[in-house]
């Protein structure tokens, strides 16, 4: 939260909390058909992998592993 008030107190009223996994897949939305790469990191062993393969069951998205 300290960003939205940060944002508020300068002036921009309408800034507000976005919740993580809603901008992973409205940035993901937005650059599916770019061919921008993303890259994610941290957590445990697995947890990439678990992730790619969710992203992957959205028709909409495809994922390149390099």
């Amino acid at each position: 939260m300290p960003l939205v008030w940060l944002g508020q107190r300068a002036g921009h009223a309408e800034t507000a909390r976005v919740y993580g996994p809603d901008l992973l897949l409205a940035v993901a939305t937005a650059t599916a058909s770019t061919g921008r790469r993303h890259y994610f990191c941290g957590a445990g062993p697995g947890t990439g992998d678990l992730l790619a393969a969710t992203l992957r069951a959205l028709a909409w998205f495809s994922l390149r592993r390099d």
